[in-house]
């Protein structure tokens, strides 16, 4: 999986359709294990855009736009890899006793440290980059998107509330 650039992935409108749509159902179930079904598509909506926006806005800054297709279908096929089989297991430890926390816990911390290499090994070869920029870019788009997410559901809560 990590030998394989956006570039050399099958670029065609249907696969990156395929893609977005498994990355924002996969994204859905994610927020699902702790929001309401509404609130859980939204969420998984605004992670589908945040990243188109930003790749296109990276793609656009670096005069590739021909890229984009094979890095949308690559970052939504590798995101909807890991959450498929992330939610399942998740939803397990979710339902066991407190005496899994730390399983949950270092369950989380292994998939947030695959999430960042095979992110940042797809923007290596996105943008013709150092892998370690592109893991250093991976971590700063996971930690923006953790925070815009906390963002959204505290709107979502003081809403709630009115």
């Amino acid at each position: 999986m990590l030998k394989v650039a956006p570039q050399e992935a099958p670029s065609t409108q249907f696969v990156q359709s395929i893609s977005f749509f498994a990355f924002w159902l996969s994204s859905s179930l994610f927020f699902l294990l702790l929001q309401n079904f509404t609130v859980s598509v939204i969420l998984g909506l605004i992670q589908v855009l945040l990243i188109s926006f930003l790749l296109q806005l990276g793609l656009w800054i670096t005069n590739t736009p021909e890229r984009s297709v094979q890095a949308r279908t690559a970052l939504f096929g590798s995101g909807a890899t890991l959450l498929f089989i992330l939610v399942p297991v998740l939803s397990w430890l979710i339902q066991m006793n407190s005496e899994t926390n730390y399983i949950f816990s270092l369950v989380g911390v292994f998939a947030m440290i695959w999430s960042i290499l095979v992110l940042g090994n797809i923007l290596h070869h996105t943008f013709d980059i150092q892998k370690l920029a592109g893991i250093g870019i991976a971590i700063v788009y996971i930690f923006m998107t953790f925070a815009i997410t906390l963002r959204i559901l505290k709107v979502l809560a003081i809403s709630n509330t009115i």
